[in-house]
């Protein structure tokens, strides 16, 4: 070869994951475990030692049923976390963002709105980015994002339908033990406040007594958390017949 002249190109490809010169990615051979590698993976083994399957960047895996998708978010470590769940036409709304879940449960990613970097819940990125606006998850679980589980709501309307919090002890909500009455209290949150629905021998007349208060109260709002509870553990029949006075009266 003539000095002065050029090296004949030659297309590296990345090992791990098929990146190569010619489509413009840097490429470079790793002595430390004799292959070649992209910029990214290469850096992986110098800061690391090894391949990260996936890092912090990377978008998240979307697995597709027969009816409905779910979201695959990811804790610190960049391993499976839980998933959020949507609806298949949302997919390519959803899928150029780097989703997360919030300690609140809900799933929240980062976008620029002009210069300024904030951020967007699923729920509300999919139903539309209205300020003016609210939704409620009708079932109560906040990853799931399918709009048939998603419905307009007040702050108020929406505080109806809060899950049981990590700190209950009863395992029913509004339901809990007075040291005090040395018997169950049941209680019920109204305009933001708290009201008082009295005390009670046995859990379960607790738990049947916020059940009532749930369906005068909050109406379609209610979390049927405690409803599906109680009927578990003691049958539906208390909830049919609550169900046909309300009908009645």
């Amino acid at each position: 070869m003539k000095k002065g002249s050029k090296l004949p190109f030659i297309n590296r490809t990345c090992e791990v994951c098929g990146k190569d010169k010619e489509s413009g990615y840097k490429v470079n051979f790793c002595k430390k475990i004799n292959m070649y590698l992209c910029n990214k993976h290469y850096q992986q083994i110098k800061l690391y030692g090894t391949i990260k399957q996936r890092t912090r960047k990377d978008l998240n895996e979307i697995v597709i049923y027969d009816t409905y998708a779910e979201i695959i978010l990811y804790d610190l470590k960049n391993e499976e976390k839980c998933r959020a769940i949507i609806d298949i036409e949302d997919i390519d709304k959803v899928k150029n963002y780097k989703w997360s879940e919030m300690g609140s449960g809900y799933a929240t990613a980062t976008y620029y709105k002009g210069d300024m970097k904030t951020g967007i819940l699923l729920h509300r990125l999919i139903m539309g980015l209205d300020d003016e606006k609210d939704y409620d998850h009708k079932d109560g679980n906040r990853k799931d994002c399918r709009k048939q589980n998603l419905r307009p709501a007040s702050s108020l309307e929406n505080a109806k339908n809060r899950l049981r919090q990590n700190t209950n002890t009863s395992g029913f909500i509004g339901v809990s033990w007075s040291k005090v009455k040395d018997m169950w209290r049941s209680y019920i949150q109204v305009d933001y406040k708290q009201k008082h629905l009295g005390y009670f021998d046995s859990i379960r007349d607790a738990t049947f007594e916020r059940i009532k208060a749930e369906m005068k109260y909050y109406k379609e709002y209610r979390n049927l958390y405690n409803e599906n509870e109680y009927i578990e553990v003691y049958g539906e029949e208390d909830i049919v017949n609550l169900k046909q006075e309300l009908l009645l009266s």
